[in-house]
């Protein structure tokens, strides 16, 4: 007979109320920052956990490592375990991703990548995108086997949020993939490189305005023009200066936007 393996979060759980003080909240959170990562524990929560106070402190605790497990039968409360949430990068070519000061492995989330569109000149940039997993999905399933791939990956990951940077490609896939995985939150990053932006921006604003949660701008001119195109101001982030891409800090700005939107996906 096989023998089940218990990790340490399923039998050490922390039970905290959303009616609890700020302090409670406060003590588990440093409790969480200051535990080895295989000796964590499971942290339950009970009580209704949609008002913005109970929301911005589970945010915190995902922003530390932790994802959503599963909410309770009758909606009312959920679990969150030690596992990091994953982010899959949907990106047309390696040099678009400025990976040394945004992106990499962390802690803090899990990090995939597939690269859509893979030029020759793409290769040599392979071993200098840190992330856990990166694939060249075209070597596996070509141009026409994309969304199909995707939507498996992000089932065998457990993947909680999509960001696309600067790819067409990757954003004519949103309504696919909302539709196949409800839950899943969508950031799309204009590439300060990208030679088309102009197009881009309005590409994506005309189509999937409405579908997509967040907009990196990589600048003020950038992020002038999509209020233009009637994107609402809190959806659009500025991710620029040393802490806003510091990914070794838990407060880094990029991955509160993340523990946000994953949090975003309980409602």
């Amino acid at each position: 007979m096989a023998k089940i393996v218990t990790v340490p979060w399923q039998k050490d759980v922390r039970h905290v109320a959303a009616s609890d003080s700020n302090e409670t909240w406060e003590s588990l959170l440093s409790e969480v920052d200051q535990s080895a990562s295989l000796d964590r524990f499971a942290v339950k929560v009970t009580g209704s956990s949609t008002s913005p106070e109970i929301s911005e402190h589970i945010e915190k605790i995902i922003g530390h490592g932790y994802s959503i497990e599963q909410e309770s039968g009758d909606g009312d409360g959920l679990t969150l375990v030690p596992r990091p949430s994953g982010i899959l990068y949907l990106v047309s070519e390696l040099p678009r991703l400025d990976v040394s000061p945004v992106y990499g492995q962390s802690r803090h989330f899990r990090t995939y990548c597939v690269v859509l569109d893979m030029s020759s000149d793409g290769e040599e940039h392979l071993d200098s995108v840190a992330v856990d997993e990166i694939w060249t999905a075209e070597e596996f399933v070509g141009s026409r086997g994309f969304i199909e791939f995707v939507v498996e990956l992000i089932a065998s990951r457990g993947i909680d949020l999509i960001h696309v940077v600067g790819s067409k490609s990757g954003v004519d896939m949103i309504p696919t993939l909302r539709y196949s995985y409800p839950g899943l939150r969508f950031v799309v990053e204009i590439s300060e490189k990208l030679e088309d932006s102009e197009v881009f921006v309005s590409y994506v604003c005309c189509r999937y305005g409405n579908v997509v949660d967040r907009f990196f701008a990589p600048n003020e001119e950038v992020a002038r023009r999509l209020k233009e195109l009637y994107v609402t101001p809190s959806k659009i982030l500025i991710p620029v200066g040393t802490e806003a891409r510091d990914l070794s800090s838990p407060g880094s700005v990029i991955e509160d936007v993340y523990g946000q939107l994953v949090v975003a996906s309980l409602t």
